[in-house]
């Protein structure tokens, strides 16, 4: 559907843009057909990888990483603890 939409948008802007001589920079998010559709075009300056969406996914493993890290090594203390209360008893 998106594929669909972006070749019609193509088709309509290019006449303007090649009157102008005007081309464009596009930011995408990694779409392959996407990619190679604008490829194509000679509206189509630079393709750019929009990296947002990767870094957030990075960013939540990282702090689901952590926070798993911490809240075990708390609960390791905990035991530890709890096991050196009933062991000098």
């Amino acid at each position: 559907m998106e594929h669909a939409i972006l070749i019609e948008i193509i088709g309509k802007v290019t006449p303007v843009l090649e009157e102008y001589d005007i081309v464009l920079d596009i930011c995408i998010d990694g779409d392959l057909n996407s990619n190679r559709t604008l490829g194509e075009q000679q509206i189509v300056h630079r393709i750019v990888a929009d990296l947002k969406h990767k870094a957030k996914l990075v960013r939540t493993k990282i702090g689901m990483n952590f926070l798993n890290s911490f809240f075990g090594f708390i609960v390791n203390i905990k035991y530890r603890i709890r096991d050196d209360i009933f062991y000098f008893n």
